[in-house]
């Protein structure tokens, strides 16, 4: 798979350990295929404590829902109408009801799906996605 890790051993706030960053593959929705969710998975034994996702200018205006889902296909977290041309980032412990309502617990193999909102069109639609946890 093409998701890379990053891990960082500087605490981001006191008494979490390390902190580990990973760049999901881009899940690209070809032109005419916005029913067909594009998916990537990874494994991860750890907490997701921020989501970044990144939607590109496509050429139908198409939004996207990104979902993570565990081994086991539960949905933890899913982001409907994510704007185009944005990015938006989701983070645990905000009190902002945009933003994640807990922090994700993950062990083994973890699924992250796009689908886009309608036909993107000839550019596609692309989301580049970032987990960052400990």
């Amino acid at each position: 798979m093409g998701v890379s890790a990053f891990i960082d051993n500087r605490n981001t706030e006191p008494n979490t350990g390390k902190v580990f960053k990973l760049t999901v593959d881009t899940l690209t929705v070809p032109d005419n295929t916005q029913a067909v969710e594009q998916t990537t998975t990874f494994r991860l034994n750890g907490t997701i404590r921020q989501i970044s996702v990144k939607i590109n200018n496509n050429d139908g205006n198409a939004t996207a829902t990104i979902e993570i889902r565990d081994a086991a296909g539960a949905i933890l977290w899913t982001e409907a109408a994510i704007a185009e041309n944005a990015t938006a980032v989701f983070q645990y412990n905000t009190r902002s009801a945009t933003d994640l309502p807990l922090a994700l617990l993950c062990a083994g193999v973890i699924t992250v799906g796009c689908l886009a909102s309608g036909d993107p069109g000839a550019s596609g639609l692309t989301a580049d996605v970032i987990v960052w946890g400990d």
